[in-house]
């Protein structure tokens, strides 16, 4: 049976994490194991003080729509904690039936 090789990278843009992808690679200091990337990943779920400010929800004048802004923004954090929490459940499973190894990109293995 072949194992995958799962390096932080990789990681990243399977849990959606594009800025984190990006960052891991411009040589940004590489996660050392699965728990290490998947926390990272963690840190990078917007909090929903932050899609508030992002979506302007405070500067909308209507308090309909206003309101309905502040619960999309809602909506959108826990989707987004929700998916995070099922991949990295996925990855967790995945490695403990081992079926991936999770590999830092300075070659060394960690598992």
């Amino acid at each position: 049976m072949k194992r995958l090789t799962v390096t932080a990278t990789l990681a990243a843009a399977l849990l959606g994490n594009a800025s984190l992808a990006v960052a891991q690679g411009q040589g940004s200091r590489e996660p050392q194991n699965l728990a290490e990337a998947l926390a990272v990943v963690d840190r990078q779920v917007p909090s929903l003080e932050e899609l508030i400010s992002r979506n302007g929800c405070r500067e909308i004048q209507t308090p309909r729509d206003r309101d309905y802004c502040l619960l999309m923004a809602a909506v959108e954090q826990q989707e987004r904690e929700d998916s995070t929490r099922r991949l990295k459940e996925a990855f967790r499973r995945l490695r403990d039936a081992n079926y991936i190894e999770f590999q830092p990109t300075g070659g060394s293995r960690a598992r």
